[in-house]
């Protein structure tokens, strides 16, 4: 589920890049800009935040509630980063997940307290941080904007660690 919040972030500030599409959905011709990637992180660090804050009061086991403490910690960093520079770039930035990424928490959380629920939610998070490196490669490499640039490196390490985790806690479940 986590891949479709991203896909909606994506979807809500027209970003394309190969990041979140879906099979036989061609890229957008040039990469987003700068202003997209700040939107689309942002957006994705809101539904992570939300996500976390969720696991941390509903999964059973003690590695999804660990992890999710890290996630909404790092996230929350990352969010109150991403909001500096957008108001330093003029970026208006979303103030919410979208009503999708709520359904889709709004969904999980039925199976609150359950095994499936620990195993929804770290499909959604694996599927959530693999794409969430791939935007952030993607500005990387091609973005224009400096800080915009150095945002996404300092991000990525951390959002790499998030997946190492999120694969431990499936390890561990197996």
């Amino acid at each position: 589920m986590r891949i479709r919040l991203w896909v909606a972030a994506l979807a809500v500030t027209g970003a394309g890049v190969g990041v979140g599409l879906s099979a036989g959905q061609a890229p957008a011709a040039e990469p987003p800009t700068d202003a997209v990637f700040l939107k689309t992180f942002h957006q994705g660090s809101l539904t992570a935040i939300a996500m976390g804050d969720e696991a941390s009061k509903r999964a059973v086991s003690r590695c999804v509630k660990d992890t999710a403490a890290v996630l909404v910690r790092d996230n929350t960093r990352l969010d109150k980063q991403t909001t500096d520079l957008a108001r330093r770039l003029d970026v208006t930035l979303p103030t919410s997940p979208t009503v999708k990424q709520q359904n889709t928490l709004k969904d999980l959380a039925k199976s609150a307290g359950t095994k499936s629920y620990d195993a929804g939610w770290l499909k959604d998070e694996k599927a959530g941080n693999t794409q969430a490196l791939k935007l952030l490669d993607n500005e990387i490499a091609n973005g224009r904007n400096s800080d915009a640039r150095e945002l996404a490196k300092a991000a990525r390490p951390l959002l790499a660690d998030h997946l190492a985790k999120v694969n431990d806690c499936l390890a561990n479940a197996r």
